[in-house]
């Protein structure tokens, strides 16, 4: 069975989580990622979903997988 696809608000959930349990701050991952911190809150608070860029490059700062981000894993 098909899982339901992630919504911009899990997505920045997931995000949130994974940032929080290294102990990173929005302002770090935004200088680590080259995403603006007021991107990164936005996206943490569900106002939308990063694009497949971005994605690649907060999964790289948070040193996780792009399916650990999107929750494939």
């Amino acid at each position: 069975m098909r899982k339901q696809p992630m919504t911009a608000q899990d997505c920045g959930k997931a995000m949130r989580k994974y940032r929080e349990d290294i102990g990173m701050s929005i302002w770090t991952l935004g200088q680590m990622s080259g995403v603006h911190p007021n991107t990164i809150s936005n996206y943490e608070l569900g106002k939308y979903g990063p694009s497949l860029i971005n994605i690649v490059a907060l999964a790289d700062a948070l040193d996780i997988s792009i399916d650990q981000y999107i929750g494939r894993t």
